[in-house]
């Protein structure tokens, strides 16, 4: 009996060693978390695993057929002003824009409204695709799919190459 309460034990520590923080369905947090930062009705589906090596800004700047995307955030700890997030995306060709289909949309910081925290690209009409920071790459079926004074926040700025 002792002996495979013992074998039991170690086939628990063996299974949960190779876990990684990954949680329910391989996402790195509870499935729960998604929900929270989504709006009710915004669908969002991971489009890649989650990776530590790169952020949103990383990802937006990604040229498809480049280099893999980095970890990108010039401003260190701190989230940048528009103009400061424009002033960076003018250096790889991109310009504030007011029309129906933006290349790349910022969002704000819920604690702090004159700040960015959040870019994402457009990929079709009404989808965006965005690195969660650490987190996977997600699409939401809507250009504005964050709750306001959730992690990311509303809608800031477009910007069009």
């Amino acid at each position: 009996m002792k002996k495979s309460i013992i074998s039991i034990l170690v086939f628990v520590i063996i299974l949960t060693s190779f876990n990684f923080g990954s949680t329910v369905e391989g996402l790195y947090r509870e499935k729960s978390y998604y929900d929270w930062v989504t709006k009710d009705g915004c669908n969002w589906y991971v489009v890649g695993p989650w990776d530590f090596s790169y952020n949103c800004l990383g990802y937006a700047l990604d040229e498809p057929g480049g280099h893999p995307p980095t970890w990108d955030w010039p401003w260190g700890g701190a989230n940048p002003t528009d103009d400061q997030m424009t002033e960076y995306l003018g250096y790889f060709g991109y310009e504030v824009y007011q029309g129906s289909y933006p290349d790349l949309i910022t969002y704000d910081y819920p604690d702090d409204r004159s700040k960015v925290c959040h870019i994402a690209k457009r990929t079709a009409v009404d989808n965006i695709i965005s690195k969660w920071g650490k987190l996977e790459l997600i699409r939401n079926d809507d250009l504005d799919p964050f709750y306001p004074y959730g992690e990311y926040g509303r809608m800031r700025s477009m910007y069009k190459k």
